[in-house]
């Protein structure tokens, strides 16, 4: 991954990778380690989230019994079967999110501004 970046450096393209060497916030740059550190984030991300919801497909496809191909009989039934399927059995469940102002989400249960809260769909 470093070469790669090296090679970035020299000749951006239109790619992740020349976006975050690029990135800027407040005129500072992300150091290398963080460029590696973002890049491997997002390629994990991205993996694991294509994995799930390709195996959740699968099984949810099988799952209807009687022939498969049905659900793909045109490219009409292919973006209705992949639309359903994200919808019915998404790949991630959990989300994290930050309280801007103080709520209570259960009796007895506060969260104050800045605390993390665990979505789980």
């Amino acid at each position: 991954l470093r070469s790669h970046l090296v090679e970035r450096r020299k000749k951006p393209g239109d790619d992740l990778l020349s976006l975050l060497i690029e990135a800027q916030d407040n005129g500072q740059r992300l150091a290398e380690d963080e460029l590696v550190s973002s890049a491997i984030l997002l390629l994990n991300a991205g993996h694991e989230a294509t994995v799930h919801q390709t195996g959740n497909a699968v099984r949810s496809i099988l799952a209807q019994g009687g022939d498969a191909r049905r659900f793909f009989e045109t490219p009409e039934a292919n973006v209705a079967t992949v639309e359903e399927c994200l919808r019915y059995d998404a790949p991630l469940h959990m989300f994290l999110r930050y309280a801007y102002e103080e709520i209570e989400v259960a009796p007895g249960i506060p969260v104050k501004p800045g605390e993390m809260v665990a979505l789980l769909l």
